[in-house]
C-alpha cells in the first residue's frame, strides 16, 4: 500500500459549540449501540453504531445516552447536540479541532460514516464513537475482501488521542472479520470479530470491537475497539 501521511492538526479557537451534557454515568456494557428506528416508509438508510464512554487514561468507562439522525456529521449523547464537523470544515482522512470547549479528532476518509475521537474541556471524560448509513444489502460472495483506513487510539501511554492505520479482511461468506489497527507509537492491535447482518463484535485477546458496515454493499465498515483498564479507539475503513 502507497504510504500516506496523515494530516496536520487544524486548530480552531473561535468556533462556538455548546457543551456537552453528563456523560450518563458508567454502564456494565462497555458499548452503546445506538440508533433511530427503521421507518418503514423511509428510502434513506438507518443510521447507527456505536459509542464508548473513555476515561482520562484512555480506559474505557462505560456508555451514554446517544441518539443520531440522517445527518452523520451530529451526534446526540445524552441530550446534547455535537456538531462533528462544523461548516467548511473537511479532509480525505482525518481533522483535528480544537477549541474553547471541546477536542475532537474525527475521520473523513469515509463517505457513508463518521468515526473518531472527542471530548468537552469543562469534562475529565471523552467519547470513542463510529457510526453511519448502515448496509442495507449485505455481499454474500466467497473470498477475502480487503478494507484499508485509519484509526484514532486513546491509552496511558501517549496519554493524547493519537492517528494511526486500520486494515481488515472480511470473509462474507463465512462472516467473519480480522484486522489490525497501528496507532502512531503504539504495538499494533489486532482485531477479531463475527458478522451478524450489517454489524459484527467479538473479543480476541482482551480487545474487545463493535462495528458495522455502511453504504452499499458494504462499501464501508467502521467501529470501536476497547480493553479494559487499558486504552479505547476507534477506526474506519474502505473496501479495497
Amino acid at each position: 500500500m502507497q504510504k500516506r501521511h496523515l494530516p496536520a492538526l487544524i486548530a480552531l479557537s473561535a468556533l462556538a459549540l455548546s457543551a456537552c451534557g453528563s456523560s450518563g454515568g458508567g454502564s456494565n456494557n462497555a458499548f452503546h449501540n445506538g440508533g433511530n428506528p427503521p421507518n418503514p416508509g423511509a428510502n434513506t438508510p438507518v443510521v447507527s453504531g456505536q459509542l464508548l464512554t473513555v476515561n482520562p487514561n484512555g480506559s474505557p468507562r462505560g456508555t451514554a445516552p446517544v441518539t443520531y439522525t440522517d445527518d452523520i456529521n451530529k451526534i446526540t449523547i445524552a441530550g446534547q447536540t455535537i456538531e462533528l464537523l462544523p461548516p467548511g470544515i473537511s479532509s480525505g482522512i482525518m481533522v483535528t479541532l480544537n477549541d474553547r470547549n471541546m477536542q475532537r479528532t474525527i475521520g473523513t476518509n469515509l463517505t457513508h460514516a463518521r468515526w473518531g475521537y472527542l471530548k468537552q474541556t469543562s469534562q475529565t471524560e471523552g467519547y470513542v464513537f463510529a457510526h453511519g448509513k448502515s448496509t442495507e444489502q449485505m455481499p454474500t460472495n466467497n473470498g477475502m475482501v480487503k478494507y484499508q483506513g485509519y484509526s484514532v487510539h486513546r491509552g496511558h501511554t501517549p496519554s493524547t488521542a493519537v492517528q494511526g492505520t486500520a486494515n481488515f479482511n472480511v470473509d462474507f461468506a463465512n462472516k467473519t472479520l480480522t484486522g489490525t489497527v497501528s496507532p502512531s507509537g503504539v504495538s499494533p492491535i489486532n482485531l477479531q470479530a463475527t458478522i451478524s447482518g450489517n454489524t459484527f463484535s467479538g473479543n480476541h485477546n482482551g480487545v474487545q470491537t463493535n462495528g458495522g458496515f455502511y453504504g452499499k454493499d458494504a462499501a464501508e465498515l467502521a467501529g470501536v475497539y476497547r480493553s479494559q483498564g487499558q486504552f479505547s479507539g476507534a477506526f474506519g475503513a474502505k473496501k479495497q
